[in-house]
């Protein structure tokens, strides 16, 4: 039983670790799902802006961009229409670059969010496994103890038993030993002129 209950308390504390562990992992996988939910939020309003930009360039197309360049008074308006020309460019392919690596960013949460999920799951499996051993354990310790108290309670009716043998046998044998007057036998008193007796059959009590 003492052996039984001291696995017992290291189950215990074993599982109380394992389910700080856990909780843990629970709120990791909550700041790892809002971090997403964010993420999710500005792909989308990129994908808006990048939808946007799209649908102006299928509006007007190349024609519009020659327009621009064409349409300049002089050599100065011209190098002017083409550097915003180039600066919208720069400003579509930022936007991709930019729309690219919140895609990459996403994928690598999504992953870590399953690696926390499937260790939360493990985790999870760990202590029921733990609570079924542990529970286990609690229901020897009980069946021991049962058992204990059954033996201790035979063992006591054996020694009232024994203890009612003894004092009948003491009382007999008190009873033997009469009233201290002679009256011979096999067995005679050491001396006839004193039949006291000084100290009777059993246990002998200090003064």
């Amino acid at each position: 039983i003492r052996t039984l209950e001291k696995q017992i308390y290291s189950a215990e504390v074993e599982l109380n670790s394992l389910q700080k562990s856990i909780n843990a992992t629970k709120a990791k996988i909550t700041n790892k799902l809002a971090e997403l939910t964010e993420l999710e939020q500005d792909i989308a309003a990129q994908n808006e802006a990048l939808n946007a930009r799209l649908r102006t360039m299928y509006k007007n197309g190349e024609v519009g961009i020659l327009t621009v360049l064409l349409g300049s008074s002089d050599m100065s308006d011209f190098m002017t229409n083409l550097d915003m020309v180039q600066r919208i460019y720069d400003s579509d392919a930022e936007l991709l670059e930019t729309l690219q690596q919140q895609y990459d960013v996403f994928i690598g949460q999504k992953i870590q969010l399953q690696a926390l999920r499937d260790n939360l799951l493990a985790q999870q499996a760990e202590e029921s496994s733990r609570q079924e051993s542990l529970q286990s354990s609690k229901q020897q310790v009980q069946s021991k103890k049962s058992a204990v108290d059954q033996d201790n309670k035979a063992l006591e009716k054996q020694v009232d038993a024994l203890n009612a043998e003894a004092n009948a046998l003491t009382a007999k044998i008190l009873g033997l030993q009469g009233s201290g007057n002679y009256i011979g036998g096999t067995m005679q008193w050491p001396s006839k002129a004193s039949t006291r007796i000084t100290s009777p059959f059993g246990m002998r009590n200090h003064p």
